[in-house]
């Protein structure tokens, strides 16, 4: 038999886990993970919990015990104007990645650069692409990733937003071969070989684009507290400027990139001309602009 617990009993738990404000946070925390009414809960709170809720608020003090984010916890972030849907297969979105957004928002008011078609590589939750098309309203967009558990993320969030102006394509990028299987995590292959086809057909043959974006992974080092609970393949890459190679950037077009002040080099390096940098929100973090004019 289960040893009782009432809601109450669960908060005095949870507290131990949050340093400041650690009682507000910890209420919050525990009747959103429910899914309850914050009314109802309070109301009911000395009352023993159903055996269901009290096995997810046990798991939830598992996860906090463990210090896993609370965003990866409630599966939810907010970035620029809207809440996310987080996936174990996405990248969490992160506040410097907003300047990708607020950069493009100098284009709004330009009459001769106005994207009206728009790539995001490695697409993630999408949070990029979707919140472009919410600023740049008659544009349309494709946002391209390796995996279809990440696309189904980025289809959810669209959904959620009430987003149609795009669509989300499996799609490896910048490769000048076709990838072996050992080299993507098995959980970045569906098993129907879907990854292949997509690859083989290159279904954005053909298409350029006026603005491509880009968070991509480009951590060559030791992994750090901010990281550890993302997805390895949204992290790590060997050849992180890879994706680079034939952009297919239409003429007067905009290139936008996440970038580490480590990798500066590496990129100039590879555009060479045309190019400028941005400062994000985070002091290691610069957003790279290059512009395809004439």
């Amino acid at each position: 038999m289960c040893e009782e617990y009432s809601l109450s009993d669960i908060w005095d738990m949870a507290i131990n886990y949050f340093d400041e404000d650690a009682r507000q946070k910890s209420w919050y925390v525990i009747v959103s993970f429910l899914g309850k009414n914050h009314t109802d809960a309070w109301i009911n709170k000395d009352k023993p919990l159903p055996r269901y809720e009290l096995e997810k608020c046990l798991n939830l003090l598992d996860k906090l015990k463990y210090k896993i984010p609370l965003h990866r916890i409630m599966k939810k972030r907010f970035f620029w104007k809207d809440e996310f849907f987080v996936s174990p297969y996405t990248l969490e979105p992160r506040p410097e990645t907003e300047a990708i957004i607020e950069i493009s928002m100098n284009y709004k008011s330009e009459t001769v650069f106005k994207p009206k078609t728009i790539l995001d590589i490695g697409t993630g939750t999408g949070c990029i692409l979707l919140s472009l098309l919410k600023e740049h309203k008659d544009a349309y967009g494709i946002g391209v990733d390796i995996s279809t558990f990440v696309l189904d993320t980025a289809k959810q969030n669209a959904e959620n937003l009430k987003i149609s102006n795009c669509d989300f394509v499996l799609q490896r990028f910048g490769e000048s071969e076709e990838v072996s299987m050992n080299s993507i995590s098995d959980n970045y292959i569906d098993g129907s070989n879907h990854y292949f086809a997509a690859y083989e057909n290159n279904v954005l043959a053909g298409r350029t684009f006026d603005l491509i974006v880009s968070n991509p992974p480009y951590v060559n080092t030791e992994i750090d507290y901010a990281t550890k609970f993302d997805p390895i393949v949204a992290v790590f890459h060997d050849e992180p400027t890879r994706i680079t190679n034939k952009l297919p950037l239409a003429e007067n077009g905009v290139f936008l990139c996440e970038v580490p002040k480590y990798l500066m080099q590496s990129y100039e390096e590879c555009f060479k001309t045309h190019y400028k940098w941005h400062k994000s929100g985070h002091p290691e973090i610069l957003i790279f602009e290059y512009s395809n004019f004439g």
